[in-house]
């Protein structure tokens, strides 16, 4: 079984996970939002100089977005020492998507030693926060057991919080936990509707999970399992 983390970030981060975003009085707002522009018109190596520029002023998602840059070499040599640097300097102001960012950086050891319960302790600090991605990230350490003692009731706590923000990654996790009957009583339907709305969300893995669960339901459950992934799809996402 395939237990999934977010591999990749995309640039635009929404400011509402993030408890400090600058704001238009910050004295880095102005050059953020010329940033901003450049890398709307793909101008990257613009925005890069404008992001710097709002950085080094203390603008926190500023300091993320160089972050990115500097993680996945955009307009700049990858350099993750820099994107760790400036990831820090965001996510002590408390931007959740910075301290997600770190957290990946310590588990995975990519441009720092490798470190379960520094991992641990910034996906805590982002999920805290509501930040749907550092949550199913921290379900996947209590899940592993990585940094913290295994305990899959946490496991199941975190990987429905992030679920319930439409998280697709989330929702195939929880619905194996249903499948396997860890953290939670085992339930096929539940572990069937889960991994479908995730599927219905364009997780390809969760279409394989959903199929394979399917086989242990009868046509009656499968026919109620079905009406009920478009139910949950629709509350979830259309709020």
């Amino acid at each position: 079984m395939r237990w999934k983390w977010t591999a990749l970030c995309l640039f635009l981060i929404s400011s509402s996970h993030a408890s400090v975003s600058g704001g238009l009085t910050h004295p880095g707002q102005k050059a953020f939002a010329q940033g901003e522009g450049a890398d709307q018109a793909k101008d990257y190596k613009t925005a890069f100089n404008w992001y710097l520029k709002a950085a080094k002023l203390g603008h926190a998602q500023a300091q993320f977005y160089l972050g990115t840059m500097y993680e996945y070499g955009s307009a700049t040599k990858q350099d993750y020492s820099q994107a760790l640097h400036w990831y820090l300097q965001a996510a002590e102001q408390g931007y959740a998507a910075a301290q997600n960012r770190l957290g990946l950086m310590y588990n995975f050891g990519r441009g720092v030693k490798q470190d379960y319960k520094q991992a641990l302790s910034w996906y805590q600090k982002a999920a805290q926060q509501g930040f749907a991605r550092a949550q199913n990230h921290l379900g996947a350490m209590y899940h592993f057991g990585r940094g913290v003692k295994q305990d899959h009731n946490q496991a199941v706590y975190w990987y429905r919080k992030a679920a319930q923000q439409g998280n697709v990654l989330a929702q195939d996790n929880l619905g194996m936990k249903y499948f396997r009957g860890e953290g939670v009583a085992k339930n096929n339907i539940q572990a069937y509707i889960w991994c479908g709305v995730a599927a219905m969300g364009g997780d390809d893995m969760a279409f394989f999970h959903r199929y394979t669960i399917g086989k242990h339901l009868s046509a009656t459950e499968l026919k109620e399992a079905q009406v009920e992934i478009g139910k949950r799809y629709n509350r979830i996402y259309r709020k």
